[in-house]
């Protein structure tokens, strides 16, 4: 049996904006082109040990408020399965001259395993359209959602009457990023 008088030594390669170990048998220069003079951003985080992970995350939802200021959210996304949830509007403001509804919400979202996850709502809507942009931002929450934070942003069809702004349904869409304050 014959062994190899190469001895494999790992190697850290540059790839786009980010580090990974090589799988080459010789350093990385003498495969590819040489690394820029300043590492990108997010291989600078990387390599200065930060916690945070950030992964996108889309969601849909059917959100419903019966005119008591309560919402009934319910709906599936990615890093949270099946979820249901419960909120209150904090403010609704009609601008008729310019079209626009302008909504501002919190609520906890409850994960399929139980974890929560807070969020602020901020809904803009045209009631021409029905057609409402919303971003949905993460401010914490319980279990392996502790301490998160980002965002997401969509786009919500609704039926709603301006005569009762507190009776509404909306189906809506969007995506964005979950950001984990730990690895993994």
């Amino acid at each position: 049996m014959r062994t190899s008088t190469r001895k494999w030594r790992p190697y850290l390669e540059i790839l786009e904006d980010r580090c990974t170990p090589s799988a080459l048998l010789s350093p990385p220069s003498g495969h590819a082109p040489a690394p820029p003079i300043a590492l990108p951003a997010s291989a600078v985080a990387i390599a200065a040990n930060t916690q945070q992970h950030a992964v996108p995350i889309e969601l849909s939802a059917h959100i419903t408020s019966d005119g008591s200021g309560v919402l009934r959210l319910t709906g599936i996304g990615s890093h949270l399965g099946r979820w249901t949830g419960q909120g209150l509007i904090d403010n609704v403001v009609i601008d008729p001259v310019a079209d626009q509804v302008a909504v501002s919400a919190t609520a906890t979202l409850i994960a399929a395993n139980g974890d929560q996850l807070f969020v602020s709502i901020s809904v803009s809507l045209n009631l021409t359209t029905g057609l409402a942009e919303e971003t949905v931002t993460f401010t914490g929450g319980t279990g392996r959602l502790a301490g998160t934070s980002g965002s997401v942003s969509g786009v919500c069809k609704t039926n709603w009457d301006p005569a009762t702004p507190l009776t509404f349904a909306c189906d809506s869409q969007g995506s964005g990023t979950l950001v984990f304050p730990h690895e993994g």
